[in-house]
């Protein structure tokens, strides 16, 4: 995923819920947003073209910057508990079926 920003290609829309004025949850996208965070807090590092490890801190100024200014497509959804729990379930369809345990979760 760092790769694909580092490539300058899109991440996928990532969505929020508004939980009020103030707040809002990840409805999809939770792992992306920790990845890029952890790889910027140099919690891990990538592989470069020649193979060698690299932490955020050790890329070059033009690389972290990609990374930083990288623009992230958000949707931010608004409504009811039920509106919610069907949009949680129409924009993870695409993927690996969901368990009724991750459903439940989502509620």
């Amino acid at each position: 995923m760092i790769d694909s920003l580092l490539k300058g290609y899109p991440l996928g829309l990532i969505y929020f819920n508004d939980v009020d004025d103030e707040h809002f949850e990840v409805m999809d996208g939770q792992q992306r947003i920790t990845s890029i965070g952890r790889f910027a807090t140099g919690k891990f590092s990538i592989k470069d073209q020649t193979g060698r490890e690299q932490l955020f801190s050790s890329l070059p100024t033009d690389k972290q910057a990609k990374i930083i200014d990288s623009e992230l497509l958000i949707y931010h959804c608004k409504g009811g508990e039920s509106e919610i729990k069907e949009w949680f379930k129409t924009i993870n369809i695409a993927g690996v079926p969901l368990n009724g345990q991750e459903l439940l979760n989502a509620q």
